[in-house]
């Protein structure tokens, strides 16, 4: 919900070796606190109709949120609620069938804990099940032959902060997602695909698992002097992934415009997959403030991949030069290595390629599958 978040940041290609396994842009989201002073707020509890003679809603989205002190100056909480609902028409479909819909349902809690003067606790809960329904309704898909999507998930996490006396600082968090997702028809009549309009139901039944335990440990050192300020910080990132499911198809039917079959594609039975994968990082980063218009900074990252099993190496350099003495002139550059996350799926096809190779290899006697000779 809007109301949690204290601040957003969009960081394009950031330099800093603190982030990885990406290779677009950053997103880097705060949440609020509950702050020592009790507030609640309400927003868009109005939903917005079709038209003015229509009763149907076309969205509604209200907004709750609580915050404030559990015990003085050492515990508070903040809670948030959001229901997301939205209708969107499809004019060329027959009525009622002519719109498709999202509901969901998002919620958001946290508490801080001040142990003490050194040592801060965060704990944050977040649910966000919803669904989709008639998916990808439009004027050659009716809702007959769209799916129906469900999606649920949570998160928990917690995180410290511990102060040392030297002025340096340990942050550390660990935190599990769990994200679950399953499309499924509408009816069980295989799908026709036509020039006009496609007729019969969804092809697909997929149901996926997934979940991620992650752990990460920030270090950050006192700043020391050497020709110039140094903030030097290193950190650790450990990822244990499940991802599992099913899929299942009906038949589809490619049908000229006289109606006449021109192929036919069949599914020969029920996938079943699961596995697990683990997933370290570790990164040392160092800013160097040579004077106060040049500063330079240099970072190394390395990354172990899960998925592709790939050692990944990452070095990475920026400077920020302002060359006037009004600040109000800076020239940014660097330049660096990135990789992207491999997606969790990829490894069901990884697992299914290696388990074709090993049947096709025991069937024939030169050690060559015919998956490949054809």
């Amino acid at each position: 919900p809007l109301e949690a978040a204290s601040s957003v940041e969009i960081e394009e290609n950031p330099y800093s070796a603190e982030f990885g396994n990406f290779t677009g842009g950053v997103t880097n989201l705060q949440t609020k606190g509950g702050g020592e002073k009790f507030k609640i707020s309400a927003a868009r509890f109005f939903p917005t109709f079709h038209n003015v003679f229509s009763t149907k809603v076309d969205s509604f989205r209200p907004r709750l949120t609580l915050s404030g002190p559990l015990i003085k100056n050492r515990l508070s909480f903040l809670q948030s609620f959001e229901y997301r609902f939205t209708r969107s028409f499809v004019p060329s479909q027959p009525k009622p069938l002519d719109n498709t819909a999202l509901e969901g349902f998002y919620g958001f809690t946290q508490l801080d804990l001040t142990i003490n003067k050194n040592n801060v606790l965060k704990f944050n809960f977040a649910l966000f099940p919803q669904k989709f329904r008639f998916f990808g309704l439009d004027t050659f898909n009716p809702a007959a032959t769209t799916p129906n999507v469900k999606q649920r998930g949570y998160l928990v996490s917690a995180s410290e902060q511990s102060i040392f006396k030297n002025t340096s600082f340990l942050s550390s968090t660990v935190s599990y997602k769990s994200s679950d997702a399953d499309v499924f028809a509408q009816g069980s009549q295989p799908l026709t695909i036509a020039p006009e309009s496609n007729r019969g139901n969804y092809f697909a039944d997929t149901r996926r698992r997934t979940n991620r335990l992650q752990i990460q440990e920030t270090y950050y050192f006192k700043p020391f002097d050497f020709r110039g300020q140094h903030a030097l910080k290193a950190g650790l990132d450990y990822n244990h992934a499940n991802v599992s499911g099913r899929f299942r198809y009906n038949s589809i039917f490619l049908r000229r415009r006289d109606d006449t079959l021109a192929q036919r594609i069949d599914f020969t039975k029920t996938e079943y997959f699961s596995y697990g994968y683990n997933e370290v990082g570790a990164f040392v980063q160092d800013r160097w403030i040579l004077n106060p218009k040049l500063t330079l900074d240099f970072g190394l990252r390395l990354d172990r991949d899960g998925v592709s099993e790939a050692n990944n190496v990452a070095p990475r350099f920026s400077f920020l030069y302002s060359p006037f003495k009004d600040s109000r002139t800076v020239i940014r550059g660097g330049i660096g290595l990135f990789y992207d996350r491999t997606l969790p799926s990829a490894g069901y096809f990884n697992d299914r390629f290696k388990e074709d190779f090993d049947d096709d290899s025991s069937n024939n006697s030169d050690g060559r599958g015919s998956r490949f000779d054809n």
